[in-house]
């Protein structure tokens, strides 16, 4: 008798559900989401669109009024403090970005952010939506 596992199909189906919930809006004239060119040479002033915010998510964290997360392997282009980015609970999608960024930290998978033009008072980088490319 072959064992088989379930993980792959339950992380397909989390997976599905999580897409389905996403409603891109239009914000700052971009009306879907999608990837810029590679990365070019290191910016001096925060840059808040996907070609300079990718790479791996490292770390998770949540807090009462968002959920902290960190990247490697990639790039940082907005400079957040001490690399922080974060998804606010107020966010539309909130329960959908969440989900996306733990399963990105899970299997491993390269995710894209794109956040606010500016970091908020604190210093940590605003996300306004996520993508994950297989």
């Amino acid at each position: 008798m072959t064992r088989t596992t379930s993980r792959p199909i339950v992380a397909i189906i989390i997976f599905a559900v999580v897409a389905s919930t996403f409603s891109f809006r239009d914000i700052g004239g971009q009306t879907k989401p999608g990837p810029g060119p590679g990365p070019g040479p290191v910016p001096t002033t925060p840059q808040p669109g996907f070609e300079q915010n990718y790479g791996i998510v490292k770390r998770i964290y949540p807090e009462p009024d968002r959920v902290f997360f960190t990247l490697s392997s990639g790039s940082t282009g907005m400079n957040p403090r001490s690399g922080y980015y974060y998804v606010s609970r107020t966010h539309a999608n909130f329960d959908a970005v969440s989900a996306l960024l733990d399963l990105a930290a899970t299997n491993r998978w390269k995710v894209q952010v794109r956040t606010r033009p500016d970091l908020d008072s604190n210093g940590y980088a605003e996300v306004v939506y996520v993508v994950v490319d297989f």
